[in-house]
C-alpha cells in the first residue's frame, strides 16, 4: 500500500489531469456553456442605396464607418459578388456592409437587382434576421416629392419574399422593421435578393431645373447563434462530459486505493502500511524488501539496510 504521502500525491496527480482536460474541453468549446462564456460574435452585414430619378453620375460601392465602441473595421461585401461568411462565435462581432447600387440616375422603366450571399460560418446553427431601413430626403427646390409612390421595393430572403410601395416601405420601417427571419443551419448560404423598380409609365416625377427626391434604404443581416445551450461536439447533451469527469476521478482513486501492495520478497507476505520491514540496497543496484520476520531469521547480510527492523 501507498503511504500516506504517497497517497496525497497520487490524489494531485489525478486532480491536475483532471483539471488540465477540463481546460482543454473547456478552451474548445466543448462543454456546456463555453461558448457563452468564451464570448458571442453577432456578425451583422447591411447595405445601403440611394435611389434618384435623374441628376446623379452612379456611384461606386463603399464601406461605412464602423460602429461607436467596434473594434474592427467593416468587412467588405459585395453585391452579385463572393459568397460572405458571417461567424458569429467568439469575444466580438463582425460588421460587414457593401452599397446596393450607389448614387443612380434612376429613369422610368429601370429594374436593379443585387443578391448577396450570405453563410453561417459559425460552430452551430444560427438564427438570421434580416431588417430594413427606408427614408426620403427632398431640397427646397424639391417638385417630386411623391418619387415614393413611383418606386417599388422588393426582397427575398431564402424562401421568404415580400416588397411594396417605397413610400409605404418609409410608414412601416421606422426606424427598422424585420422583413424576414430564418434558421440557418451550419455552412447553410442564404441568397438575400433585392429589386428596387420604377414603372414605365412614369412621365411627371421630374423637372430638369429642380433637385430630385433621394429616396434611400439600408438591409442588416444580424447572424445570431444559440450560445446559452451551444455543445460544439455533443450538440445539446452534457452528461458524457460529467461521466468522462467522473471517470477520471475514479481512476485516480483507484490508483490510489487498489494499487498492488508491497510484499515480502522472501516469504511473499503483503506488508501493511505501517508494518516493520527492512529495505535491502545490494552491490548490483537491485533492492529487496524484508518483513521483520524474514529480516529476523535472515539478518541483513547481501546488503546495506536503508529500512528499519
Amino acid at each position: 500500500m501507498l503511504t500516506r504521502r504517497g497517497r496525497w500525491i497520487a490524489v494531485a496527480v489525478a486532480a491536475l489531469a483532471t483539471l488540465v482536460l477540463t481546460l482543454v474541453l473547456f478552451f474548445a468549446g466543448a462543454l456546456p456553456g463555453a461558448q457563452a462564456l468564451l464570448g458571442q460574435e453577432a456578425a451583422d452585414e447591411g447595405g445601403d442605396v440611394v435611389v434618384q430619378t435623374e441628376g446623379s453620375p452612379p456611384g461606386t460601392a463603399t464601406p461605412a464607418a464602423p460602429e461607436a465602441g467596434s473594434a474592427q473595421l467593416p468587412v467588405r461585401a459585395v453585391w452579385d459578388g463572393p459568397t460572405t461568411h458571417l461567424n458569429w462565435a467568439g469575444d466580438g462581432y463582425e460588421t460587414a456592409e457593401a452599397s446596393f447600387i450607389g448614387a443612380r440616375v434612376f429613369a422610368p422603366g429601370d429594374k436593379v437587382t443585387r443578391t448577396l450571399l450570405v453563410t453561417n460560418s459559425g460552430p452551430e446553427a444560427a438564427t438570421m434576421s434580416v431588417s430594413i431601413a427606408a427614408s426620403e430626403l427632398f431640397a427646397a427646390d424639391t417638385r417630386n416629392r411623391a418619387l415614393g409612390e413611383n418606386v417599388d421595393l422588393s426582397w427575398a430572403v431564402g424562401q421568404v419574399a415580400g416588397g411594396g410601395r417605397f413610400d409605404e416601405v418609409i410608414q412601416v420601417s421606422a426606424p427598422r422593421t424585420e422583413i424576414a427571419q430564418l434558421r440557418v443551419a451550419r455552412g447553410e448560404t442564404v441568397p438575400i435578393t433585392l429589386t428596387a423598380s420604377m414603372p414605365s409609365e412614369v412621365r411627371d416625377q421630374r423637372r430638369a431645373d429642380t433637385t430630385s427626391a433621394e429616396l434611400s434604404f439600408d438591409v442588416q443581416v444580424v447572424l445570431r447563434g444559440d450560445t446559452a445551450a451551444l455543445l460544439a461536439i455533443t450538440g445539446s447533451d452534457p452528461w458524457p462530459f460529467a461521466l468522462l469527469a467522473l471517470g477520471l476521478l475514479g481512476i485516480g482513486f483507484l490508483m490510489v486505493f487498489f494499487r498492488r501492495p508491497v510484499v515480502c520478497d522472501y516469504c511473499d507476505e503483503p506488508l501493511a502500511g505501517g508494518e516493520r520491514r527492512a529495505l535491502l540496497c545490494h552491490e548490483d543496484g537491485s533492492r529487496t524488501v524484508q518483513c521483520a520476520v524474514c529480516a529476523g531469521e535472515f539478518g541483513t547480510s547481501g546488503g546495506a539496510s536503508d529500512g528499519r527492523i
